[in-house]
C-alpha cells in the first residue's frame, strides 16, 4: 500500500484544528506518510497549539492570511508521498479517511474525493443545517460512487504527479476547487465516492454565515464568467434575471436534498437561514457583476503571454503585467523559503527590480545577497536563480526583452520540484519556471 501526504491549510484556526489533527493521528499509521500544515495565522493560540504536535505534524509557515489555494500549492510541493489528501483546518475525518482513499486510489481514480457530514454537536443546529444544504448538498453520503466536475477541496485526494501536471490550485480566494476539478479533469476523471468521509464544521453566527456566502456568490459568478463569458453575464442582464436564477437554484437544490427521506426533516428545520443565505449568495453574484473589469489584451508577438494573467507555480506565482513586442512584464512572489529553478534561457535577456523581502541571488558563478530596490542585470545563457532566505514574501519585477518570450524558453539544470527532464525526452510542466 502506498502512504498518503496529508495537507491542511491554517489561518487562525485554533478552535477547529484540535479535532482535525486528533483525528488524522488516529489513522492507519501504514497508510500516513506525513500531516502537513501550512500555516499563516497572525494569533498566538493557533501557533502555540501546534506546537504541542510537534514531532507529530510538520508546520511549514509561509506569511499571514495566505490564500487557501496558496497553502495547499505550498503543501503539496513539500509532501513526500506520491499520493495528496487535502482536508481544511475546520474538518475532520471519519476513522477510515485514508483507507477508502487508498482502496480508491488504486480501484475508482487517480482523483477525486467524498461526502462531507455534519459533526454530531452540530446536527441540530438549523444555523449549521443551512450552510451544510447550501454548500454541500451535492456531497451528501448518499448512492453510489459516480463522475463528477469536481470535489471539494476539504475532502479531495489526488495523486501528485496529476496535481503538478495540472497546475495545483489557482490562485483564488474561492471557488478553487471547481477550477481545479476543471483543470485535472482534462488528464484523468474526478471521482466521487461517498464512503470516504469527513465532517465539517460550520460557523455559528449568522453575519459570518451571510459573509461567506456573498463570498461564494462574488467568485462564481466571476469564473463562470471567465470559463464561459458573453452577455449573459453583463449586469444588464444578471441583475433583472437574478431572481429567475435564484429561483432554479433553489429548486435544484431542493430536489437533490429531498428525494433523501432522511434529509428532508434536517433540511426543513434549516429552510428559513437556507433561504435566506442563497439570498445573501444572489446579492454577492449580483455585486461581482457590477463591478468594473479590465480587458484583457491580446499577447504581443513573439511572447504567448496575455497581460492580467496569473498563474501559480511550486514557489510562489506571478503576474503578466505588460507586454508587446520584444519585451515582456512579470510581477513575481516567492513563498517564504522557495527558491526557483537555476536554469538559463537562451534567448532572451532578464531584469529585475526587487520590490519588497530580501532573498539570495545566483548568477553564473557569483552569489550574493539582496533587498528592496536591487537591480538585478540577467544575461542570455547565464545560469541564474532567485531564493526567498526570510520569513514573508520576495517580490520582484521582471522585464524579459528578446524576440522569443515564452515559458518553453527554459533550461533547468537543478530544481527543488523534480522539473528537471532527461536531455533525451525534455518535457515543460504546465508548473514551469
Amino acid at each position: 500500500m502506498s502512504t498518503v501526504s496529508v495537507i491542511v491549510p491554517s489561518y487562525n484556526s485554533s478552535a477547529t484544528i484540535a479535532r482535525t489533527l486528533n483525528a488524522l493521528l488516529r489513522q492507519t499509521p501504514e497508510l500516513l506518510e506525513e500531516i502537513i500544515v501550512v500555516d499563516s495565522s497572525d494569533d498566538v493560540k493557533t501557533k502555540d497549539l501546534l506546537k504541542k504536535y510537534a514531532g507529530m505534524i510538520r508546520v511549514i509557515h509561509c506569511g499571514t492570511k495566505v490564500m487557501p489555494a496558496i497553502a495547499r500549492n505550498r503543501g503539496a510541493e513539500q509532501a513526500r508521498a506520491e499520493m495528496l489528501a487535502f482536508i481544511d483546518s475546520d474538518a475532520y475525518p471519519a476513522h477510515d479517511w485514508l483507507v477508502r482513499i487508498s482502496t480508491a486510489g488504486r480501484r475508482v481514480g487517480r482523483v477525486g474525493g467524498g461526502s462531507v457530514l455534519l459533526p454530531e454537536f452540530q446536527k441540530n443546529d438549523p444555523l449549521a443545517l443551512a450552510q451544510y444544504y447550501l454548500q454541500f448538498n451535492e456531497y451528501l453520503p448518499v448512492d453510489r460512487v459516480r463522475r463528477k466536475k469536481f470535489v471539494p477541496s476539504c475532502n479531495l485526494y489526488c495523486e501528485k504527479a496529476l496535481f503538478v501536471r495540472a497546475g495545483g490550485f489557482p490562485r483564488i480566494r474561492a471557488s478553487e476547487d471547481v477550477l481545479f476539478g476543471a483543470a485535472v479533469s482534462a488528464f484523468a476523471p474526478v471521482m466521487f465516492d461517498p464512503e470516504i468521509r469527513v465532517h465539517h464544521i460550520f460557523r455559528s453566527h449568522v453575519p459570518d454565515f451571510w459573509s461567506n456566502q456573498r463570498l461564494l456568490g462574488r467568485y462564481i459568478w466571476t469564473y463562470r464568467r471567465d470559463a464561459a463569458g458573453g452577455w449573459i453575464y453583463s449586469p444588464w442582464a444578471v441583475i433583472p434575471l437574478l431572481p429567475v436564477l435564484l429561483t432554479a437554484k433553489a429548486l435544484r437544490i431542493a430536489a437533490r436534498i429531498l428525494r433523501h427521506p432522511e434529509h428532508r426533516r434536517p433540511f426543513l428545520k434549516a429552510l428559513f437561514l437556507w433561504t435566506a443565505g442563497l439570498i445573501q449568495w444572489g446579492i454577492g453574484f449580483a455585486q461581482a457583476s457590477l463591478e468594473p473589469r479590465t480587458p484583457a489584451r491580446p499577447a504581443a508577438a513573439g511572447t504567448g503571454e496575455r497581460p492580467d494573467r496569473k498563474c501559480v507555480r511550486p514557489w510562489g506565482n506571478y503576474e503578466v503585467l505588460h507586454t508587446e513586442t520584444g519585451a515582456l512584464t512579470k510581477r513575481i512572489e516567492v513563498l517564504p523559503g522557495m527558491r526557483l529553478s537555476l536554469q538559463k534561457h537562451a534567448m532572451r535577456d532578464e531584469k529585475w527590480v526587487i520590490v519588497s523581502g530580501r532573498g539570495t541571488v545566483t548568477l553564473g558563478s557569483r552569489q550574493w545577497e539582496v533587498e528592496p530596490g536591487a537591480l538585478i542585470e540577467v544575461p542570455a545563457g547565464v545560469l541564474h536563480r532567485i531564493h526567498n532566505t526570510a520569513g514573508g514574501p520576495l517580490i520582484f519585477i521582471e522585464v524579459q526583452l528578446g524576440a522569443h518570450l515564452t515559458e518553453e524558453d527554459i533550461v533547468r539544470v537543478e530544481d527543488d520540484f523534480g522539473r528537471v527532464p532527461a536531455p533525451a525526452a525534455r518535457e515543460y510542466s504546465p508548473m514551469m519556471r
